[in-house]
């Protein structure tokens, strides 16, 4: 009876490291000037908007990271691929970043390295 829990539980936990290695994310940042250019990618987003909204959401928890312009987050072709980008001031830190991505996404798509 335990082996077979045992044998359930691993293949489970296998199953959960498949789906989310499938997905993929990524995270570039360029210091441009008196800014720091950041582009943040993921890949098979349900649902876009609602994924957008808890990143920008993640961000404002950074007082560093006030957003400047040019920003956006949505996707440039038909699918499921997330693209945000923007501008923030060199305060705004590769922690905060990758703070506010675990909060909008709890790294279901793997962690981000800016």
């Amino acid at each position: 009876m335990q082996f077979r829990a045992l044998i359930t539980f691993l293949a489970v936990a296998l199953l959960g490291l498949a789906s989310t290695a499938s997905a993929a994310s990524s995270c570039k940042r360029n210091a441009q000037g008196g800014g720091i250019f950041w582009e943040i990618k993921i890949d098979e987003v349900e649902d876009l908007g609602a994924t957008c909204h808890l990143l920008w959401q993640g961000l404002r928890r950074h007082a560093g990271c006030t957003v400047l312009q040019p920003n956006g987050c949505g996707t440039a072709l038909l699918g499921r691929k997330l693209y945000m980008y923007f501008t923030t001031s060199l305060v705004c830190s590769r922690g905060n970043v990758e703070s506010a991505f675990f909060h909008a996404t709890s790294n279901i798509f793997g962690p981000v390295r800016c």
